[in-house]
């Protein structure tokens, strides 16, 4: 059995001839797209069967989150000064 290629939103934003933060724009349903744009990613997503690696978007969220939260080095320092 032949191994399939994932295809990945840069896959996809080549397709469609748009930028993956477009395409990321679009999954996420934002208004900042223009309509035609739109139409044209969700076309090709629909052509393609793309669906996001719900694994790594888990993954990109946790990540942003601990970030946000934990204090930065210069923030630590400053505690210490004090």
């Amino acid at each position: 059995m032949a191994s399939r290629k994932r295809l990945t939103i840069r896959d996809v934003a080549a397709e469609a001839g748009v930028s993956t933060q477009t395409v990321s724009r679009v999954l996420n349903n934002r208004p900042d797209v223009a309509p035609e744009t739109f139409q044209r990613v969700q076309e090709v997503i629909r052509k393609t069967g793309y669906a996001p690696n719900m694994l790594a978007r888990g993954l990109t969220q946790v990540a942003a989150t601990s970030s946000a939260s934990s204090p930065t080095a210069s923030t630590t320092s400053a505690r210490r000064e004090c």
